[in-house]
């Protein structure tokens, strides 16, 4: 299934097959990577594992994977400069967007 308007040719069906569902730190993480991938037009398939570590072990992670989805939709909307999302921007805009939602990491 491709979702339109989530960056070009975005295949959801295929990106959430790369979830594992059975380690929920893991999943929320995978979660958090596929939507910036979507919200960036991103391939997520072009990730290795070794590049998948990377981006999970980046200091804004814990943050962003505690903060719910609508929030960092909401989030990325602000923060988000044609396809790029830097992590830092992204989780600043979530205290400014819904200071309530920030998480308390």
């Amino acid at each position: 299934m491709r979702t339109t308007g989530l960056g070009p040719a975005y295949d959801q069906a295929a990106a959430m097959a790369t979830i594992d569902l059975t380690n929920p730190a893991t999943a929320r993480e995978n979660a958090v990577f596929q939507l910036w991938c979507a919200l960036t037009g991103t391939d997520s398939t072009e990730f290795d594992t070794d590049d998948r570590a990377a981006f999970f072990a980046r200091p804004q992670m814990a943050a962003l994977c505690a903060t719910p989805d609508s929030v960092l939709n909401d989030a990325a909307s602000v923060a988000r400069k044609g396809r790029s999302l830097p992590l830092e921007r992204w989780l600043a805009a979530v205290q400014v967007v819904r200071p309530a939602a920030k998480a308390t990491h």
